[in-house]
């Protein structure tokens, strides 16, 4: 998902030499040159500016010739299942935004040629702006998205390569599991030397070989349980659990995570998440959860489920807006994406760029500021983390237009996708008198 803001520039948005600007997501920082008098410019430059004045009528009309396509192939796998060419329904997609139109388009199996893989042809033009709608720059950024019957599947995002140029990009992985059981081959086979358990045998714990296999237990151990461990702590109580890592034969593609519920009356409806302990990515670390008080009543349990590598987090709303995100900041579903929140952003925006939608300062900001000989342009980045996050990474890209004219923003060199692990990026321009409009693309894609 990818949101690039892209307001009208403000006069707070804007900076000139001598001053310092500052601006949020909602406006773009335009770096405006000191203005000098025609009579002080050289002869040669007056000179110039009339013959480029005389020039600009004719300028109407251009020529060019078709790059080759750059052709994107590759598997898909959607929860740990492999896609082939039977499943019609699935289609991959090109677009230059997320929520954006298709720019190019393959429906699994409509190519007997290319059997169980898809293949994306991206038109290419060299020069901009591109005369073709659905053709681009080489270098440009696209995001490629897997859909299917229920929605998006999976995304990523892809900078197109040169002309003419063949890459590959894989979704997902497949885990074998020849008897259908939910019980991967490698996993069967490491515990009990062949494939003939199902779901629900038995294993020496009591549990069923399914519930050993999510929770990342050994079914022939007896003591090798899941367990909550409570434990005084001064004048509260201390609930601790060991959160294993998906790994080991079977895990191949997977992720553990663990959520701590509570419950003031063991009613079946009264379960939920202790917050800031929900959707846990099990590291062999101990989680540890401190009551208010010894006093506070209540019962505890620890949720455990396997999640396949790039799979997005539970949307029962269908809204865009991971379920544990929207209860995190709201305490409900009742959100959509379009909700505009207290700091003037849709929910969606702010669940894209890492804001808290309950903060009015809670924004991107880009600072501009001279150095003397140089302009400097910073931000900070925010890490795809905590709760509704779990399979994701957050990118960021400065980019640049000298016009605003449509088609003219392009990435600046070496601040393209950028990894968010929550450090400030910095890039100096050549000189003060450098003109120019700035802005920062922010999305988040599946690990």
């Amino acid at each position: 998902m990818k949101t690039t803001p892209d307001n009208q520039t403000s006069e707070s948005g804007k900076a000139s030499r001598g001053e310092r600007g500052s601006c949020s997501s909602e406006s773009i920082c335009k770096v405006v040159t000191a203005t000098y008098s025609l009579t002080h410019l050289p002869t040669f430059l007056l000179r110039s500016c009339v013959a480029a004045l005389l020039l600009l009528p004719f300028a109407t009309t251009r020529a060019e010739i078709t790059e080759p396509d750059n052709v994107l192939y590759g598997t898909i796998a959607i929860d740990n299942v492999a896609i082939t060419a039977s499943r019609t329904d699935v289609v991959v997609q090109a677009r230059r935004e997320i929520n954006g139109p298709a720019i190019a388009s393959y429906r699994m199996g409509s190519n007997p040629q290319l059997g169980n893989f898809y293949s994306l042809r991206l038109k290419l033009e060299t020069l901009a702006p591109v005369l073709d709608a659905n053709a681009s720059l080489t270098g440009s950024d696209v995001v490629i998205v897997v859909t299917d019957p229920t929605g998006v599947r999976a995304q990523a995002g892809y900078t197109l390569a040169g002309r003419g140029e063949f890459q590959r990009l894989d979704f997902g992985t497949a885990v074998p599991d020849s008897d259908g059981d939910g019980l991967p081959d490698a996993w069967e086979s490491h515990y009990f030397g062949n494939l003939n358990q199902n779901a629900n045998s038995m294993g020496a714990s009591g549990l069923s070989a399914l519930q050993h296999f999510i929770a990342g237990t050994n079914p022939n151990d007896p003591n090798s349980v899941f367990k909550l461990v409570i434990t005084n702590a001064g004048n509260a109580r201390a609930i601790s659990f060991t959160a294993l890592r998906a790994e080991g034969p079977g895990y191949d593609g997977f992720t553990r995570l663990y959520t701590l519920e509570s419950n003031p009356t063991l009613a079946a409806e009264s379960w939920t998440g202790v917050p800031g302990f929900t959707n846990l990515t099990g590291n062999n670390q101990i989680v540890t959860y401190q009551t208010a008080s010894l006093g506070s009543p209540g019962f505890f349990r620890g949720r455990i489920t396997l999640q396949p590598l790039g799979a997005s987090p539970t949307d029962t709303d269908a809204d865009g807006l991971p379920d544990a995100w929207e209860t995190l900041h709201f305490g409900n579903l009742n959100q959509s994406a379009a909700s505009i929140n207290a700091n003037g952003r849709s929910a969606l925006e702010n669940y894209i760029a890492g804001h808290n939608p309950n903060l009015s300062g809670s924004q991107l900001r880009l600072s501009i500021s001279p150095g003397g000989t140089h302009w400097t342009i910073t931000f900070d980045t925010i890490p795809a983390e905590g709760v509704g996050y779990e399979g994701k990474t957050r990118f960021y890209t400065l980019e640049t237009s000298s016009s605003l004219a449509p088609g003219s923003w392009s990435g600046v060199p070496g601040f393209t996708r950028v990894t968010a692990s929550q450090q400030t990026i910095t890039h100096q321009l050549a000189g003060v008198a450098t003109p120019g409009f700035f802005r920062v693309a922010v999305w988040l894609e599946d690990q």
